[in-house]
């Protein structure tokens, strides 16, 4: 579950992890794995966790961390036309095969370039999906958009 959210100013998504009968180790495993991937600045195509933690009184732990507006699977698969001065990218469907294929490639390298970083510290994402990338506006000038993992 996400939870869109204003902390001192600055909006970020909450994700709650119902984890019942997790034993310590197993959440302080997840726990370094986030601080070793995911400290602010760490990867440009690692999303950054801001905070976490366990819900006072509940089941519940959370991961707050940097807000993107607009998912791989909604910029492959977004079916209305956005206006021209709209700042997300999108995927120009009707495009050349030669445009296609540069934007296919440029998300493609910054995925693969998220898993390499997250394989050389011998972690794995376990949950790789078009809705856990996130795209944003990197060019818009040239159309490119970076790629980040959640």
């Amino acid at each position: 579950m996400y939870v869109r959210l204003t902390h001192l100013e600055k909006a970020f998504a909450r994700k709650l992890l119902h984890i019942p009968g997790v034993d310590q180790r197993d959440i302080d495993n997840e726990v370094r794995a986030i601080m070793t991937l995911c400290g602010e600045g760490n990867h440009k195509n690692i999303v950054s966790v801001l905070k976490w933690g366990e819900l006072p009184n509940s089941a519940y732990y959370f991961i707050d961390m940097e807000l993107c507006d607009l998912n791989l699977a909604v910029y492959i698969h977004r079916t209305d036309t956005p206006s021209l001065s709209e700042s997300l990218p999108y995927f120009i469907k009707d495009a050349s095969v030669d445009l296609r294929a540069l934007q296919i490639w440029n998300i493609m390298r910054q995925i693969a370039k998220g898993i390499t970083y997250i394989h050389k510290h011998d972690l794995v994402h376990r949950d790789v999906k078009p809705a856990n990338g996130i795209s944003y506006p990197e060019d818009l000038d040239n159309g490119v958009t970076s790629a980040l993992f959640t």
